[in-house]
């Protein structure tokens, strides 16, 4: 704790140096681990306490305390079902598939899949999660009068 207080005196006298300022209200602390009780400190920035936190959102991706990605995907998911919503809304105006998947391919998937590798779904709800965000739309796609449940499932590769 006390070499991490250390690092943000280092880091608070090179802004200083460099003219720079930092944000503490900002600034947040968070402890990553599997445990049930964690270590607090107070961490201050010159004389600014740091907040405690137990999640946060990072260039598009939501840690939390555990690292299990739960709060992300529900977050990623929020978000593609609204873009979904819309393409749905206001594709009914065009009869274009190939427009309404690159419409889909641009707005909803990218944003689902985007680092996937970090955050890739180890639950098979997440899966079952995500995957009927597709579902959605292919039934979108291949008309009103299909059945989501006749969708079959996605067979497994083998790597």
């Amino acid at each position: 704790q006390s070499l991490l207080q250390n690092d943000l005196d280092n880091l608070s006298n090179w802004c200083k140096t460099n003219l720079m300022t930092l944000n503490s209200s900002k600034c947040y602390v968070m402890n990553f681990t599997m445990r049930k009780d964690t270590l607090v400190n107070d961490y201050k920035i010159e004389t600014t306490s740091l907040n405690q936190t137990t999640s946060f959102c990072d260039l598009g991706v939501v840690f939390d305390q555990k690292c299990n990605f739960n709060l992300h995907i529900d977050y990623v998911l929020s978000k593609a079902n609204s873009r979904l919503g819309c393409i749905i809304r206001w594709g009914k105006e065009f009869n274009d598939k190939e427009l309404l998947l690159m419409l889909y391919c641009s707005l909803v998937r990218s944003h689902a899949e985007y680092i996937s590798s970090l955050w890739r779904p180890r639950y098979q709800v997440h899966v079952d999660r995500i995957e009927s965000l597709q579902k959605q739309f292919l039934l979108r796609l291949h008309g009103p009068f299909s059945d989501f449940r006749l969708i079959p499932p996605y067979k497994q590769t083998k790597t």
